[in-house]
């Protein structure tokens, strides 16, 4: 291959790119999900529960809460 053959097909690759560069880029999807459950009480009940499970799931139990068996293995 030529050096003028390589630089021919390096200009036309180089030309691909930037043809490639140029077409618009998709639209972000989180602009388009933003606000799509405005006003939706469904929604708001999955939020909440969500908060509610993770608050339980980050608690710490009470000395109160262990049963007989969880109390036998503590020191």
């Amino acid at each position: 291959m030529s050096i003028e053959d390589r630089v021919t097909a390096l200009e036309e690759k180089v030309a691909s790119l930037t043809k490639r560069l140029e077409l618009p880029r998709k639209e972000d999807w989180m602009k388009r999900v933003i606000g799509s459950f405005a006003d939706c009480p469904e929604f708001d009940e999955v939020i909440r529960l969500g908060r509610e499970f993770r608050k339980e799931q980050n608690r710490i139990p009470d000395f109160d809460d262990l049963d007989d068996d969880e109390l036998k293995d503590r020191p």
